[in-house]
């Protein structure tokens, strides 16, 4: 919110009618991205915003940002203009031109803010677990391993927890704010992920959030009657009974803290192999590389790939996500391809 502050408020003192523009299904021009940067990096001060001076200083004690701050903010508005884009179609435009004037808008775009991002750290150097790190936890969560780091009552949930995240690449918000009516049964082979934000009857003082779109994920029918199994037998609920999915020891909705707890206890039993390269956003990194690799053996092209990425983990159409979550597997495929061009390059 602070950065899309910052962002109106430089649309404020350039004179863009943000909100006005995008209804009209225009973006902002490359030059404007240009200026916005130049706001956005240097203290948010007008003065340096390009060309225009509008003889307004900012507050002097901000510091100028950092190349990975900077490219993380930078982030935040090119995703927000890239979903208004999208949600302000112009309904009065025909569907074929709409799509075809937007696609072009949103290439110029990405252009103009990839042309802008700082020398850095561009992304983040967490990719997914490797098959022998998740047999180590698996080993580790086994309800009577001896080196179990958990209390017998919560053994069964937080394997289950590991297992979801793993098989569902879903958030930790999302795991959740799962409830039993977002279970597969009978007829319903899928786990709900629903937005829900500001529900009345979540007592959590940080309340977890579903940032990504509703969806549907196909679930193993191993994986759902583990679920239920936990509901019938494992689950419990407190006096002020609710239907979250997972719960605490006194009933109560489980928290993000929780979560967090259940992760480092695993990385404690076996720091030295686990040290570093376990969280819960690991998962999601874990599942979105071997959904890749899975889609490789099938055939899909690489828009298709990034296509159903974006379903699975809930992005928008437009989203640069995919990417960032197969960062490792976009690196196996540059220096196998490497490999082969200076193979062919210096065969005599």
């Amino acid at each position: 919110m602070r950065v899309l502050r910052w962002f109106y408020e430089w649309c404020d003192r350039t004179n863009i009618q943000i909100e006005r523009r995008l209804r009209e299904g225009k973006l902002l021009a490359t030059a404007e991205v240009t200026s916005f940067c130049r706001y956005l990096r240097a203290k948010r001060n007008s003065s340096v915003a390009g060309s225009i001076d509008l003889n307004h200083t900012s507050d002097k004690t901000l510091p100028i940002l950092s190349p990975q701050t900077f490219n993380s903010y930078l982030g935040v508005i090119q995703d927000f203009l890239l979903w208004a884009a999208y949600e302000f179609i112009p309904t009065t435009t025909p569907a074929g031109t709409v799509r075809d004037t937007l696609r072009n808008a949103i290439d110029r775009l990405n252009r103009a803010f990839r042309s802008n991002a700082k020398a850095g750290k561009m992304v983040s150097d967490r990719s997914g677990l490797s098959t022998t790190e998740i047999e180590t936890i698996r080993g580790i969560v086994q309800l009577q391993a001896p080196n179990n780091p958990f209390k017998k009552t919560v053994r069964f949930r937080n394997s289950l927890i590991f297992e979801l995240m793993l098989a569902t690449g879903i958030r930790r918000g999302e795991l959740l704010k799962l409830k039993l009516e977002h279970l597969p049964i009978g007829a319903k082979t899928t786990l709900s992920i629903i937005r829900c934000p500001d529900d009345a009857m979540d007592p959590r003082r940080n309340e977890p959030q579903v940032k990504t779109r509703i969806r549907e994920i196909p679930l193993h029918k191993r994986l759902a009657r583990l679920l239920w199994i936990y509901v019938h037998q494992h689950r419990r609920v407190n006096n002020k009974e609710h239907s979250y999915l997972f719960t605490g020891t006194r009933g109560e909705p489980l928290s993000l803290g929780a979560v967090n707890w259940i992760f480092s206890s695993i990385v404690a039993v076996n720091s030295s192999e686990l040290g570093g390269r376990l969280c819960p956003h690991v998962m999601r990194h874990t599942f979105n590389e071997r959904v890749v690799t899975v889609a490789d053996t099938m055939g899909f092209t690489q828009q298709q790939v990034e296509e159903l990425q974006r379903y699975l983990n809930g992005w928008s159409e437009s989203s640069q996500m995919p990417a960032h979550y197969t960062r490792r597997k976009i690196e196996e495929r540059a220096m196998e391809i490497a490999a082969k061009y200076q193979d062919e390059l210096y065969a005599f």
